[in-house]
């Protein structure tokens, strides 16, 4: 009986085990098997002329995906295993358009024999509802529908009207509360902790960058807005991130004229280790623990 019992403990360790040792293994593959990706852009002047392609692969290519934009459609397919999902033409569709085409022309057919049919018998009947008086009655019934309708989209013109007007409110009254409270804040953003915590995360975000930048990168562009303000706007922002694009970059803009010309080649590895790099880092430091707290409860803080 004791070596049944053994057995059958030793059955269960082995199941644990493997089990434990199956979610080892796809933690491994989560944090350590890179997601690869591949995109490749052409603009020719303008947003219509935008032609894009993205190709991402995960696992050994058991989950893949596509997604492209040409000629203003957006077209994405996603591949697990042999499952596909996405905006695929139906295979019955491609074996058979002529029967489609026929069978669309059958449903037109049939539909204007249905509109003749009731106009034929709307001709015949508008002379009894006048002769016998019943035609009040039918436009009287059309009245309320079409009055019905209206009151309908009134009412729900008024509650977008109402939500839009309540949003705002809330909003305005937060920034005024804030306002009232600027000395708090700054008392806030100017405390030792949270100013040691923001430049810690702001290391770590500079990290997560260096590790998510692109293996291969061609960039070149030249672009201009319509407004010379936003054009230099869109400068200052691609000079902050040039550490992170390479040599390969030629960013060219156009203060004079609204314009968008750009080839993009990207390649590159994401592996979830690096996320946890990161997260792991902030979680560890005392003052982003404090911070974080202090967020939380961030109405006591303004209430003390």
């Amino acid at each position: 009986m004791l070596h049944i019992i053994l057995l059958i403990l030793k059955i269960i360790g082995w199941i644990l085990l493997a089990i434990l040792g199956l979610a080892v293994l796809l933690i491994c593959v989560a944090l350590f098997v890179p997601f690869r990706y591949r995109v490749k852009a052409v603009c020719e002047g303008d947003l219509d002329s935008l032609h894009a392609n993205a190709r991402f692969l995960w696992i050994f290519h058991l989950i893949s995906g596509n997604v492209s934009y040409e000629n203003k459609k957006l077209d994405w397919e996603l591949r697990i295993a042999w499952k596909r999902i996405g905006q695929v033409q139906d295979e019955d569709e491609e074996k058979a358009p002529f029967e489609n085409k026929e069978k669309v022309e059958e449903e037109q057919r049939t539909e204007k024999e249905e509109e003749r049919d009731e106009e034929k018998t709307l001709a015949r009947e508008i002379p009894k509802t006048l002769h016998n008086g019943k035609s009040d009655d039918k436009i009287g019934k059309r009245e309320e529908k079409k009055s019905s309708f209206y009151q309908k989209i009134k009412y729900t013109i008024c509650r977008i009207y109402d939500k839009i007007k309540q949003t705002i409110h809330k909003i305005c009254s937060a920034i005024k509360s804030l306002l009232e409270k600027k000395d708090k804040l700054a008392e806030f953003i100017a405390d030792e902790a949270h100013r040691s915590a923001l430049g810690t995360v702001l290391t770590e975000l500079r990290r997560l960058l260096g590790f998510l930048k692109p293996r291969k990168l061609k960039l070149w562009a030249h672009f201009g807005f319509e407004d010379p303000a936003n054009t230099g706007y869109v400068l200052a922002a691609a000079s902050m991130l040039s550490p992170f694009l390479g040599k390969h970059t030629n960013i060219q803009p156009d203060f004079e004229q609204e314009i968008l010309e750009a080839n993009l080649f990207a390649s590159g590895k994401i592996r979830g280790i690096y996320f946890v790099i990161s997260l792991w880092s902030l979680i560890w430091n005392k003052n982003v623990r404090i911070t974080f707290r202090h967020i939380k409860n961030i109405k006591t803080w303004f209430s003390n």
